[in-house]
């Protein structure tokens, strides 16, 4: 290997300039690495996943070596600049190819023994995520050589969170593993300057987390993470966090910037006792789900968008703790961040880049488990995230068209195989084409999925409806009740006002947008197609708030994130595209930070859907994703 600035002599071959020993991303990109660790200095530019090729087995580690996870750090400035560092492994996790390497949950997860959950990668990934949030809000700034400045010294005083009670390093055995009450917020045990954060993700970031309630005042989302949050310092302080992150977002200023910042910083710090010794990951894997969720949740709403190494660290825990066996956790909990972990899932492998976490129909069938499972389906209805009619609330679908979704990423999974190949990813089917015959039973499905209504297929309440809200009828027995918030206004230019159901607009979309997806990515329809243009405005014509003179602000608009998604990349009229443009700034508004990249992607797309039109020559040009396209989570 040549020094750095050495003259290349030019016998050797042009190939030998990307550097042998650079990361994957590099490779792939076919660019220069300059192979810092554990991020180079493209990935850290670009934010993307900074992986190194794994160390050859024959290499032997040292006896007295330990498996340690290091960020850069300056001198002087401790964890104030860069989260702490957490510990060191047990000696049993002495292997040398795990030794300083971040991405280890990059590469597929098979389930054997030999490649189970271990605490090192969890470790890494909690490590990422601080680290890249503090870049994002401008804390830390990197030059050149990848090399880490602090901005603003003055932001980075730590001070432990302070409650009324000494709060253990695990949750109390005394929380309650039953259906859940609404926590109230002002009898929440946390000390008075933590109190606006906690008031910012009470009021304003779990209605994000769970726009669809059971009730007007419960949101069990919320009081799932509150209830744990009182015996668990780490969760608590990730809860401020979002809070803080709200309050920010909201209106920018230094304390708030600096807030976030510290109780990142605090989650990662007490993280480091609950994830030291494996043996304690049992007894904590109901804290450290909710944390890892809410920290994916969290980082998926923001710009930065490094939210998949923390979905992995979901998905090896559940892989071990969450499944129907002898370890698993008997736990309400546990099948709550199973559903959780199911809906940030099926959302990556249906409009994520690089798909989701779950590459072999073998880990889909351990992880994805179905709702007829009576224990996962008795427990989301106890937790009331599962109506009786089938529609999961925290999905924004039908439990059956949820199977449905996940038929469709497999497909999906197949036909972008090759690239996903190509892209070093880690698919490990080879790339095909679907064919018409082994769509049609999902076609079929779909239709009757399509079929499926709470209050009206439409999206529209009719007028004679004992749900709408100037109709005194009684509702049946049988029917059960919904939330105020699951009824929206529409006042239309003439004046008039019509009534919409959320929950039917979101199963209908996510319905009719799985037939528009089939025929455009997977029988490579063009987007001028008549049978496309016809499905794309049904999807659309689902939206009826986007007609409505007062500006839509719902958290719901958030639920629809897919669906509009790929609306938008078939739009080929102006007033549907003008439609699509509008959606996105509703859902910016509502906080979600990446709509705006999710526009500019489409209307990049537009271009290209332009230049096809009828010529069939050009669809693979107007389909194929760009290999350096970003990876978002439309959540």
């Amino acid at each position: 290997m040549f020094a750095a600035g050495s003259p290349i002599s030019p016998h050797l071959s042009t190939k030998r300039a990307y550097s042998k020993s650079g990361c994957k991303e590099c490779k792939r990109r076919k660019v220069k690495c300059d192979e810092g660790k554990p991020f180079c200095w493209n990935c850290q530019r670009l934010k993307r996943d900074c992986e190194y090729p794994a160390v050859k087995s024959q290499k032997k580690a040292k006896p007295d070596a330990t498996v340690t996870y290091e960020l850069n750090t300056l001198a002087g400035v401790g964890y104030g600049l860069v989260p702490p560092i957490l510990g060191p492994l047990p000696i049993s996790y002495d292997d040398p190819a795990l030794a300083g390497n971040v991405s280890d949950l990059n590469k597929p997860n098979v389930l054997d023994e030999d490649e189970m959950i271990n605490a090192n990668s969890l470790k890494a990934n909690l490590n990422d995520l601080v680290n890249l949030r503090l870049v994002e809000v401008g804390g830390v700034s990197y030059n050149e050589n990848g090399e880490a400045t602090v901005v603003d010294q003055s932001l980075w005083q730590h001070n432990l969170i302070k409650t009324k009670y000494e709060f253990p390093l695990t949750p109390p055995t005394s929380v309650p593993d039953v259906a859940l009450q609404k926590v109230e917020l002002e009898s929440y045990p946390v000390e008075e300057e933590h109190k606006r954060y906690l008031t910012f993700f009470y009021k304003e970031f779990a209605p994000i987390l769970l726009p669809f309630t059971p009730m007007e005042d419960l949101n069990p989302v919320r009081d799932i993470l509150l209830t744990y949050g009182q015996g668990c310092p780490y969760l608590l302080s990730a809860i401020l966090a979002c809070g803080a992150f709200s309050a920010y977002r909201a209106t920018p200023t230094v304390e708030d910037e600096q807030s976030y910042r510290q109780y990142l910083s605090n989650c990662l710090r007490l993280l480091s006792s609950g994830l030291a010794d494996e043996r304690r990951l049992a007894e904590n894997v109901d804290a450290l789900l909710l944390t890892i969720l809410l920290l994916t949740s969290y980082n998926a709403t923001s710009t930065s968008q490094t939210w998949r190494p923390h979905l992995k660290g979901a998905r090896d825990l559940l892989s071990v703790y969450g499944t129907e066996s002898e370890s698993a956790k008997d736990s309400l909990v546990i099948s709550f961040c199973r559903a959780w972990y199911i809906a940030i899932e099926t959302l990556a492998g249906l409009g994520a880049s690089l798909g989701g976490t779950l590459h072999t129909q073998e880990e889909i069938g351990a992880l994805l488990v179905p709702s007829d499972v009576p224990k996962f389906k008795n427990d989301l209805e106890a937790l009331w995230l599962l109506r009786s009619d089938g529609f999961n609330l925290l999905y924004g679908y039908t439990e059956n068209l949820s199977r449905c979704l996940q038929s469709l990423i497999g497909l999906l999974r197949r036909v972008k195989a090759k690239k996903w190949k190509r892209g070093e990813n880690w698919c490990t089917e080879r790339g095909s084409k679907v064919k018409y015959f082994e769509v049609l039973p999902l076609l079929s499905e779909l239709y009757g999925e399509s079929n499926f209504q709470i209050i009206s297929n439409t999206g529209i309440v009719p007028v004679d409806h004992f749900m709408h809200p100037e109709n005194d009828r009684a509702p049946p027995a049988d029917f059960q009740p919904l939330p105020h918030n699951a009824i929206g206004t529409v006042i239309n230019a003439d004046g008039s006002v019509d009534y919409i159901s959320w929950f039917d607009i979101s199963q209908q979309a996510y319905a009719t947008a799985s037939v528009l997806t089939i025929l455009t990515q997977l029988l490579r329809m063009p987007s001028h197609c008549p049978a496309v243009q016809s499905v794309l405005k049904r999807v659309l014509g689902l939206m009826h708030f986007l007609r409505s003179v007062e500006r839509e602000s719902s958290t719901s608009l958030s639920m629809l994130h897919w669906p509009m998604y790929i609306v938008g990349l078939n739009c080929v009229e102006k007033e549907d595209r003008e439609s699509t443009q509008l959606f996105f700034n509703l859902l910016a508004d509502t906080g979600a930070e990446a709509a705006d990249k999710i526009l500019n992607r489409i209307k990049h797309n537009w271009t290209k859907v332009d230049q096809v039109k009828y010529d069939y020559g050009l669809i693979e040009k107007e389909q194929n994703d760009s290999e350096d396209e970003e990876d978002i989570l439309l959540y």
